[in-house]
């Protein structure tokens, strides 16, 4: 099944993606609505999508018997999509795109073609280095870039140079930013439960009106 969450308070926002999950998916496999903000739609795998104001956050490859736990996140995969565009209602939709495919990276059986790099799907996502998953986990645990250092024996200037890498690859707009990518998984138990992480920056101002093509 697949599990679409709202977590946003903008009301032009919530409006524009009922739209859109309306268009996307066939209405026969709509199996429950609750308020705009949480969708169950029939699906061949187990999925669950948290969309935030300025990220959308992908769950697949649930963990079988016991549940992880946040320490498990350096084990994981982690990825981020590589989406240039500034148009978040073409980014969502992109996103939708994706999960329903059949195969590739959303796929729990297809998860490791994306290491072949003559995979077609690596061009458009960045699978996270063991060390940018522990700066990106630990930012996310709210330590400091001093802390950061002190854990992982490396000098503070690798800490940001990691964070600036991630930043500017993947047009975040500050560290803040990031920090708000980071915080959104980490502080997320149902996302806890998952070996597979993809994170789609949507990169909106969470007051405007959600915009169609």
């Amino acid at each position: 099944m697949l599990e679409i969450t709202i977590k946003t308070d903008n009301n032009f926002y919530k409006k524009g993606l009922y739209e859109t999950i309306c268009q996307m998916f066939n209405e026969n496999d709509f199996i429950n609505i609750k308020e705009n903000v949480h969708y169950e739609i029939k699906h061949h795998n187990d999925i669950k999508i948290f969309i935030y104001d300025n990220i959308a956050i992908i769950a697949t490859d649930a963990y079988k018997g016991t549940a992880a736990t946040t320490s498990d996140s350096f084990e994981r995969y982690i990825f981020i999509k590589n989406d240039r565009s500034d148009n978040e209602s073409v980014i969502i939709k992109n996103l939708f795109y994706d999960v329903t495919k059949k195969n590739g990276i959303f796929y729990p059986k297809d998860i490791g073609k994306i290491y072949n790099k003559k995979h077609s799907e690596i061009k458009s996502f960045h699978k996270l280095s063991l060390r940018e998953k522990l700066i990106f986990v630990l930012t996310g645990k709210g330590l400091t870039n001093a802390q950061i250092a002190r854990m992982l024996g490396c000098s503070e200037k690798s800490v940001y140079n990691y964070k600036k890498y991630l930043i500017t690859k993947h047009y975040l707009r500050s560290k803040h930013h990031l920090y708000r990518f980071a915080t959104c998984i980490i502080q997320n138990t149902l996302i806890q439960q998952y070996r597979c992480w993809v994170i789609y920056n949507i990169n909106i101002v969470s007051k405007s009106p959600y915009h169609h093509d």
